[in-house]
This record gives C-alpha cells, structure tokens and sequence, in this order.
C-alpha cells in the first residue's frame, strides 16, 4: 500500500509546481490595522509551505515531496514500479495454484494443455 501512495504522490506532484499564497506568507498583514507588508511575497517574508526556498513563491512539486515526505522522484522506477510489478506477479501466482490445487464445487480444476 505505502508503494502505490508514494507512486501516486511522485506521479500527482513530481511534475508540477505549486505557488504560495497569502496565507502561507510570514510575516504577513493581519486585518486593516496592519499595513506595513506587501500582500505577495516581499524581500523580508518567507513561505512556509514545505519545500519553499527563500525569497521565492514557487515551490517545485519535487521539493514538496522531498522535504514533507521523504518521497523522491527517482524512486518511482528503480524501487514503486518494480516492487509493484513483483506484487503482480506473486499475486497471479497464488491465484493459479490456488485454482489448480484447491477443489470448487467438489471437483478439482485442472489446466488443460493441448499441444495441436
């Protein structure tokens, strides 16, 4: 399970980029009484959304997965895919020794083979 959310999470995020809003900057305006900070991204405010580096809005999906959850890009290949495609094929394994060797119905199923 934790394979296939990470594959997801590298797959939604990985590509895109993601931009921080006023509610994600600090120090920020608070009500009317406060004025004194742009409403985006000035030269003494910083994101905070995980991943952000200083001085810019944008925040690389990659970055977010790295820093929020320890999930990186080159992973989705060398370990999610091929781990999947093994859960595959144990699963399809099971399933066919459990149908050949297990009666349904009390008869025993067998695989035919016919060599023409």
């Amino acid at each position: 399970m934790a394979y296939t959310w990470q594959a997801l999470m590298e797959n939604e995020f990985g590509r895109g980029n993601l931009s921080c809003d006023i509610a994600n900057i600090v120090p920020r305006n608070m009500g009317d009484n406060m004025t004194q900070y742009p409403g985006n991204l000035g030269p003494n405010q910083v994101c905070t959304v995980q991943g952000a580096t200083p001085g810019s809005d944008v925040i690389t999906g990659d970055a977010y997965l790295a820093a929020g959850y320890g999930v990186y890009q080159a992973d989705l290949w060398r370990r999610c895919f091929l781990v999947m495609v093994g859960f595959v094929v144990l699963f399809q394994m099971t399933q066919i020794l459990v149908l050949e060797y297990f009666p349904v119905s009390g008869r025993l199923l067998r695989v035919q083979y016919s060599f023409h």
